[in-house]
């Protein structure tokens, strides 16, 4: 079994290659910061191991250093080290670093269709001079993919002899080492190649951008949420009844008992289909953020994204992350390595608390409609707010020393609809998957607890989330079952909606929810406690074990108090009318 890793800069198309490899679906993007872990698949007789990219071995960030540990600590039969062809001099200084830890090495030049003949012959000529083993390809046209397995298997390793990796070049300073290796790159002739910036004229100018930054956002929560998703929804909601319909009357028609059939159609089948529905909705937010990824304007967004975040101490790095909350936090956390130093995890962490997941997006999508016109013009604003809200609390932090931010620009692109496609499918996944488990056990122990009769009147469920309701009622939410689903919210906020759709049914919301308790419900979902998987995460990530709890009740004491000043503070407008 060869030990094989793949290592580059960001953005050289690593993941991607890693994909055709082994057949795995890692997310491709067309920005740094991707591959915040490892990961490693087992194909026939290659261990491949992606790892997080990389621009020298000198590590700064939490991602960067998993990469140069790695490499220095582990056994490995061979380093496959993908240059962005159209950045190969930067690549290169990579690879000399490789060089010099005697690492065997086998040189990926990626993006081969993006090169002219003469910038082919330039790197074909550096890397013949230092006896490096090659290979041209192209993700995009296939060339040179099928040929990387053979090349691994007949390749041999030969030391390489670098002219200024002498002895003494181990004595001097970190900068020295550095000037040596660019001194050596600039000696090779290599076409200095104009990069185009027409597009950067419009998407980077210093007046237009962000307008256009915003432009861009608004449009597509309009599609997603104000007029393709819900068309989408609408049509998957009808087959879905249909489906429902159909199953009820098949076990009818077997002799199914009464109760059982309740039970499923009622309990589970419900509590699922109310949450699977908005599966469309998801679906389109990911697949505009994953074309907005592969054609390069992500990086700008994170450009764009540094001078207001500099405000708060933080740089573009945090964009990242805060972009990844939208599809989970859990994710989101984890990518929080990406950032240089523990302070600014201990920043950004609470952050993503702020960004509404997939998860609410259901919750949102659910009752805005019931109250609000245009519902996307609301949902937009609800995001708009919880961002607010994050960086008020961010603002009154400790100021500290601001971070360097340092990025490549790539390239724009044409996005590669593959891609695209097993992002969506990802997501997809993730959402299906905490539907059928979470809201599958939370429907049928419901639908349970609520047939459990204590007395003629009164249900185990009702008697339990009375312990905990009278907290709930100054926020506006005088009905127990309200409560309830938002204490189950704890777990899965998917649960939320299924809960109310089982107790209540989503048509007759308006009867237990005024329009004014309606807006303190989304603001308490908006910002309060995320989910159980959420909290396990950041007591995990965060420094300090006793720092992640209080801000896990932070969360919820902030939310509780935001509901109950609107209400409240509604209630007393209203009686002024």
């Amino acid at each position: 079994m060869l030990n094989i890793a793949l290592v580059g800069n960001p953005n050289s198309g690593k993941t991607s290659l890693f994909n055709h490899l082994s057949h795995e679906k890692g997310h491709v993007g067309n920005y740094p910061g991707v591959t915040i872990d490892l990961k490693e698949t087992f194909k026939e007789d290659f261990h491949f191991i992606d790892l997080p990219g990389i621009y020298s071995l000198y590590p700064y960030s939490e991602d960067e250093k998993i990469t140069t540990s790695f490499l220095k600590e582990k056994p490995l039969d061979l380093v496959l080290n993908i240059i962005d062809g159209t950045s190969f001099q930067r690549g290169f200084y990579l690879s000399l670093e490789l060089m010099e830890l005697n690492l065997p090495l086998f040189i990926i030049i990626h993006m081969e269709d993006l090169l002219n003949s003469r910038e082919k012959e330039d790197i074909e000529y550096i890397l013949k001079a230092n006896h490096l083993p090659y290979l041209f390809v192209s993700s995009k046209t296939k060339v040179g993919i099928n040929q990387i397995e053979k090349s691994i298997k007949n390749y041999q390793y030969k030391k390489c002899q670098l002219p200024y990796f002498t002895t003494t070049f181990l004595t001097l300073s970190k900068e020295d080492r550095c000037k040596k290796r660019y001194t050596y790159i600039d000696s090779f002739p290599f076409e200095k190649k104009k990069i185009k910036t027409d597009l950067d004229a419009i998407f980077l100018h210093p007046f237009f951008a962000y307008p256009l930054f915003i432009g861009i956002l608004v449009l597509i929560f309009y599609l997603t949420f104000g007029s393709l998703g819900p068309w989408l929804q609408d049509l998957l909601t009808k087959g879905l009844e249909l489906l429902s319909s159909s199953i009820e009357n098949s076990l009818i028609d077997i002799g199914i008992k009464e109760s059982l059939i309740q039970l499923f159609i009622q309990g589970i089948f419900k509590g699922i289909t109310s949450v699977f529905s908005f599966l469309p909705l998801v679906m389109l937010l990911f697949f505009f953020l994953s074309l907005l990824e592969d054609s390069g304007y992500l990086a700008r967004m994170t450009y764009l994204m540094d001078k207001p975040l500099s405000y708060f101490s933080l740089n573009g790095r945090a964009f990242m992350p805060l972009l990844l909350g939208f599809g989970c936090s859990v994710p989101a956390i984890y990518a929080t390595r990406n950032l240089l130093n523990q302070k600014s995890r201990e920043k950004v962490i609470p952050l993503v608390f702020f960004i509404s997941c997939s998860a609410k997006i259901v919750v949102f999508s659910s009752i805005v409609p019931l109250y609000f016109s245009p519902s996307w013009l609301m949902i937009f604003f609800l995001y708009l707010l919880s961002a607010l809200f994050g960086l008020i609390i961010l603002k009154f932090k400790k100021k500290d020393e601001e971070e360097f931010f340092l990025m490549e620009m790539p390239s724009y692109k044409l996005p590669i609809l593959k891609n695209t496609y097993y992002l969506m499918k990802d997501k997809c996944k993730d959402f299906l998957k905490k539907v059928f488990i979470f809201v599958f056990l939370s429907s049928f122990l419901l639908y349970l607890f609520d047939h459990i009769k204590i007395n003629e009147e009164l249900s185990l469920l009702e008697s339990v989330s009375k312990l905990f309701h009278f907290l709930f009622i100054p926020l506006g939410f005088t009905d127990w079952r309200i409560s309830y689903a938002l204490i189950n919210g704890f777990f899965a906020k998917e649960t939320i909606i299924s809960s109310l759709d089982i107790l209540i049914g989503l048509e007759n919301i308006k009867g237990v929810l005024s329009p004014l308790s309606a807006f303190s419900f989304l603001l308490f979902v908006l910002l309060y406690t995320p989910c159980l998987s959420t909290c396990i995460v950041t007591y995990q990530e965060m420094g300090l074990k006793r720092k992640a709890f209080y801000l896990l009740i932070r969360q919820f004491l902030l939310a509780y108090l935001v509901s109950l000043i609107v209400y409240q503070g509604g209630l007393w407008l209203i009686s002024f009318f």
